[in-house]
């Protein structure tokens, strides 16, 4: 739960009955090894480096990425230089938010889905 609260910009998404959600479901049997698996296998595993030998492939497929500018995780540079191989990308930064972006701004985040699903102009965050 401290991880989520400290790296929060607005804590108060994070009340005890969110928080214990996220403990409840990471306590369940295999579940924090199936969420930090990605995670090793990138760092120790050499996922990054041999990615970066092989080269990255252009994907095509729509793409929404929405990303918190205040990402402390992930700073908002990680994402510049990403529509070189994502063309068709839809990009959009919602200030005063932390890599918690769903939990942290709901409305913002269900407002950008709601329209890039329905193929409509994506609003750019309030």
């Amino acid at each position: 739960g401290d991880a989520f609260r400290n790296m929060a910009i607005d804590k108060s998404r994070f009340p005890e009955e969110v928080l214990r959600v996220y403990r409840e479901n990471a306590a369940r049997p295999g579940a924090l090894t199936a969420m930090l698996n990605y995670y090793r296998a990138f760092v120790r595993g050499g996922g990054g480096r041999r990615q970066q030998r092989l080269g990255y492939p252009v994907i095509d497929t729509p793409t929404l990425m929405i990303w918190g500018e205040h990402d402390t995780a992930l700073g908002k540079e990680t994402t510049y230089g990403t529509e070189a191989f994502v063309p068709n990308l839809t990009l959009r930064y919602l200030p005063n938010v932390s890599h918690w972006v769903q939990q942290e701004a709901p409305e913002a985040v269900n407002a950008i889905l709601k329209e890039w699903l329905m193929g409509q102009p994506v609003p750019e965050a309030p």
